[in-house]
C-alpha cells in the first residue's frame, strides 16, 4: 500500500483529488479520470473518423550527416478530405523495427516555418531541432505542420510566409470541425500514431513523442488521450489541464475540467518527462501566480504521477520533471538528457 498524498498548500479545495492506495484502486482512479476526459472530447467534438491514413510520398532525398538518414517530405489524411504535410525521417543506424517519435513542433512565434524547425532546417531555432537529432539516433521521426502552420496555412486567415500570432490561433477556430483548438491538435496527434503504426519498418511497442511549447502541450494531451505513445517529452509546457471551456485549464480557476494532476495521473505506467526553465512564468490570471509557486505545484503533480509508477510497480524515473536554468527554451543538455531518458524507457 502507498503512502499518503497530500494536497498542496496553493492548490484550492475546489480542485479534485483522488488518491489511491493500491493498484486496483489505481486502475479505477484512472478509469473515471478517462472518463470525465472523453466527456471533455465529447463536449468539443465528436472526434473525427479515423479511416486509412493514405500516405503518400512527394519527394525524398538521402542525407549524410553522421551515420545519413532518408528524409521523406510526406502528406497523409488527417480528417477526410484533409492532408498534412510532413517530414518523415528513417534512420541508417540500427536495423528495423525501429522506436518511433511524432516530433511537434512549437507555434505562433514561428507559425510560417513549423515542421522545418524540428528537422534542423531552421538557423534562427537549432533548440528546436529534437527531430533532426533522434533520427541520428536511430529513430524515426514523423514531423508534421499542425494547422495553420508551416505549408498547412488556411488561406485567408494567415498565407505562407506570414508570422502573425493574431492569425495563428483563435483565428483558426471557425475553420475547424471541432469546437476546440486543443482538440483538433489532439485527433491530428492521434493521427501521426495511427500512421507510425501502418509502417511495418517501425515497432508499434516502442512509439514515443516529443515536442515544444504547443508542441510540448499536444505532447501531453496525447498521452493522457492515447495509450499506443509510451513515452513523451514535454519541454516548456504550461501548468494546465483541459477546461470546459475548450483551452487550458488553471488551477485558480473554480469551474470544471481535468487538472494537470490528474491528466499526469492517466500515464503511468507509461512514462513522461517534462522540463523548462526556472524563468518561465505563469500565463495568466487564472493561474498560479508567482513563478516559484508555480514550480512547486508542477513538482508536485509530477510526485502524483509517481505515485501511481509506485502502485503499478514500476520506475519513479518514468515520470520525471526537470527545471533548469533558462527560459522558454530546449537547451542542449536538456535535450541530451531527454534523448537518453527516450533510449531507456523505449527499451523497456
Amino acid at each position: 500500500m502507498a503512502k499518503s498524498f497530500e494536497r498542496h498548500l496553493a492548490v484550492p479545495s475546489h480542485v479534485s483529488l483522488s488518491v489511491p492506495r493500491t493498484r486496483v484502486e489505481a486502475e479505477e482512479v484512472q478509469a473515471q479520470l478517462r472518463a470525465r476526459l472523453d466527456s471533455w472530447v465529447g463536449r468539443f467534438g465528436p472526434m473525427p473518423p479515423r479511416g486509412r491514413v493514405n500516405l503518400r510520398v512527394d519527394s525524398e532525398r538521402k542525407w549524410s550527416w553522421f551515420d545519413g538518414y532518408l528524409e521523406q517530405h510526406v502528406t497523409y489524411e488527417g480528417e477526410p478530405n484533409e492532408r498534412i504535410p510532413a517530414y518523415l525521417l528513417i534512420p541508417n543506424k540500427g536495423s528495423p523495427p525501429f522506436p518511433a517519435v511524432v516530433a511537434h513542433h512549437q507555434c505562433y512565434v514561428d507559425c510560417d516555418v513549423g515542421k522545418e524547425a524540428v528537422v534542423g532546417k531552421a538557423y534562427l531555432r537549432p533548440d528546436q531541432a529534437f527531430g533532426f537529432e533522434l533520427v541520428n539516433r536511430g529513430y524515426v521521426v514523423l514531423a508534421p505542420d499542425s494547422i495553420n502552420c508551416g505549408e498547412r496555412n488556411v488561406n485567408g486567415v494567415r498565407e505562407q510566409g506570414v508570422r502573425d500570432k493574431t492569425k495563428c490561433w483563435s483565428a483558426v477556430m471557425n475553420h475547424l470541425s471541432v469546437g476546440s483548438f486543443y482538440l483538433k491538435h489532439l485527433y491530428d496527434s492521434t493521427r501521426a500514431v495511427d500512421l507510425l503504426e501502418s509502417l511495418s519498418f517501425v515497432d508499434h511497442d516502442r512509439i514515443g513523442m516529443i515536442g515544444h511549447s504547443l508542441g510540448a502541450g499536444t505532447t501531453f494531451w496525447t498521452m493522457a488521450y492515447d495509450t499506443r505513445v509510451k513515452a513523451g517529452v514535454v519541454s516548456c509546457h504550461f501548468l494546465g489541464g483541459l477546461s470546459d471551456g475548450g483551452w487550458g485549464h488553471f488551477y485558480k480557476a473554480p469551474r470544471s475540467g481535468i487538472y494537470y494532476h490528474e491528466m499526469l495521473g492517466m500515464m503511468p505506467p507509461r512514462a513522461l518527462l517534462a522540463t523548462r526553465g526556472e524563468r518561465e512564468t505563469p500565463l495568466g490570471p487564472e493561474d498560479l501566480q508567482s513563478t516559484e509557486e508555480e514550480r512547486s505545484v508542477l513538482r508536485w503533480a509530477f510526485d502524483y504521477g509517481r505515485l501511481f509508477c509506485r502502485l503499478y510497480g514500476v520506475s519513479e524515473e518514468r515520470v520525471q520533471v526537470r527545471v533548469f536554468e533558462g527560459g522558454h527554451e530546449f537547451p542542449k543538455d536538456e535535450r541530451e538528457h531527454a534523448y537518453h531518458w527516450l533510449d531507456t524507457v523505449l527499451a523497456s
